[in-house]
């Protein structure tokens, strides 16, 4: 329980079962009681750019009153989504931060209250708030850190198929739109943070969103919002530094290009 609250609250390091929520809410939060020697996670701003879209294929032209194309992709088993999560040392390479720690990988999904409740995927990744009532069949999220200020909570969600999992996606996508520009504040056992909210924008299919904290202790701390669909799965991440550039868009491309 130590290690998800370190994730969810901003700044307190503690010790628990559930890794993820402390990463996540240490992104961007303020310091807390320290209850373990864990450390936890802080959100990352990076410039905001405007939402773009991916041109279609000009050799598939829109047919008037025709249903689209089902996604597809490949369809992985809940059993392959640990061994697609990057290791300690791949996410600090892609964050240009050697040294970083891994902490176990969780399959349940994190706590916390966000508010408003419908930025709650803008907030992080993994959050029952987002994907509870969504049919996922199983996930995999784990906290990757160097303290004091680099924290990635990095998540795998499968769903029962690719349409499954593109819809989902596409909902969030609307929902990081409408919590653009809007402070957002996460609460858990007796701690809050908050984080301002930019513009999402597409790079590619992978939709990103700079989080600037507005509680850190961390002078100049950035987080990045990354999320993708491969097949049946969403590459759901959250990278969090003062110097976070798209590294979070480096580790959400790696994740997905695992997914074949």
């Amino acid at each position: 329980m130590a290690q998800r609250r370190w994730w969810i609250v901003g700044g307190a390091s503690a010790l628990a079962a559930v890794v993820v929520i402390a990463l996540v809410a240490t992104n961007g939060g303020e310091d807390s009681d320290t209850v373990s020697e864990q450390p936890s996670t802080t959100a990352a701003q990076v410039p905001a750019a405007p939402i773009t879209t991916v041109p279609s294929d000009p050799a598939a032209p829109e047919v008037p009153g025709a249903p689209a194309p089902a996604p597809s992709g490949p369809t992985l088993g809940v059993d392959a989504l640990a061994g697609l999560l990057l290791s300690a040392e791949q996410v600090g390479q892609r964050l240009d931060t050697p040294g970083m720690s891994a902490m176990d990988v969780e399959s349940n999904l994190l706590d916390g209250t966000i508010t408003p409740p419908e930025c709650a995927s803008a907030w992080g990744p993994a959050y029952a708030a987002t994907y509870n009532g969504s049919g996922f069949t199983g996930l995999a999220v784990q906290g990757v850190f160097l303290e004091p200020s680099a924290k990635v909570a990095q998540a795998v969600v499968a769903f029962p198929d690719p349409g499954a999992a593109k819809s989902f996606f596409d909902k969030q996508s609307a929902a990081w739109s409408g919590c653009k520009s809007t402070h957002v504040t996460f609460s858990y056992a007796g701690n809050s943070t908050g984080v301002d909210v930019g513009v999402p924008a597409m790079t590619g299919d992978i939709m990103t969103l700079k989080l600037v904290p507005t509680t850190s202790s961390v002078a100049g701390q950035q987080c990045e919002r990354d999320m993708t669909v491969r097949g049946n799965v969403i590459v759901d991440v959250r990278s969090c530094l003062p110097t976070v550039g798209s590294g979070g868009l480096s580790i959400v491309s790696d994740i997905a290009a695992k997914i074949r």
